[in-house]
Parts: structure tokens; C-alpha cells; sequence
């Protein structure tokens, strides 16, 4: 499944929250500082026709200020495993693809609070749609 997640280029964020009190923020608005550090559980993917919900112990993604890694559970070890990495910084309100193991992903929305969803296309050109609560 995470495989999919392997074949990513660049990640566009996008201010989801109310813009009509951005005048003092400079010319980015919210979207300016927008931080996905933390752990993100996988709570749904979207694959063609077919959502597939995951339940505890969820697959997550942890993203540091500058990596992200995702996590892979597996049931029938009861542990989770690193299935893709990447290194990425921020240029304004556009998260851009450093290297690793991971290709093209576009934020299509984030609350800037506590979720995220992202749309993935693997190296074989299908796309997959995955949302993503933040961990406590």
C-alpha cells in the first residue's frame, strides 16, 4: 500500500482556514508557517472507487522539519516498519521534494490544525487519496 507513495515529487500546501484576517501576515496570508511537523495517523485511502478505513494501530506518517517518514503496521508481527522516506523544505506555502524514496504529493487540504489530506501518484501512474489525523 505505502509503496504507491514512493514515486512523489513535491508537495503543495494550501491555507484551508478563514483568509479575511491575513492583513498583518505579509503577502502569504496563514498559509506562511504552515508546519506538518508531527506524527499523522492514516485514517482512510481512497484508491479509484474503493475507501478502505484503517483502524487502531494505524499506519502513520511522522514529519520532521525537514523528513518524512511513513510507517507501515503490520498485523502479523504486531509492529510497524519504515515503507518510504523523503527530505523536503518549506518555499513559502509550497512543501518541496528534496530526495528519498518518495515522488509527486499535493496537500488538497489541511486544516491547519489536526487534518490532512494528500493525494498520491505511484510509479504507475494511479493516484491514491489519503487522510490523515494528527497523533496525540
Amino acid at each position: 500500500m505505502a509503496i504507491m507513495m514512493v514515486a512523489m515529487l513535491s508537495v503543495a500546501v494550501t491555507s484551508c482556514g478563514d483568509d479575511d484576517d491575513d492583513d498583518d501576515k505579509g503577502s502569504g496570508g496563514s498559509s506562511q508557517g504552515v508546519s506538518f511537523v508531527g506524527k499523522w495517523n492514516v485514517v482512510s485511502m481512497v484508491k479509484g472507487e474503493t475507501t478502505e478505513n484503517y483502524t487502531a494501530p494505524y499506519d502513520y506518517i511522522l514529519f520532521t522539519k525537514d523528513t518524512f517518514t511513513y510507517y507501515e503496521y503490520s498485523s502479523s508481527k504486531g509492529t510497524w516498519h519504515e515503507d518510504g522516506i523523503g527530505r523536503y523544505h518549506m518555499d513559502g506555502t509550497i512543501v518541496v521534494y528534496d530526495g528519498g524514496d518518495w515522488g509527486a504529493m499535493e496537500v488538497a487540504s489541511y486544516d491547519g490544525r489536526d487534518t490532512l489530506v494528500i493525494i498520491v501518484q505511484g510509479d504507475n501512474g494511479k493516484t491514491r487519496r489519503y487522510t490523515l489525523k494528527r497523533a496525540e
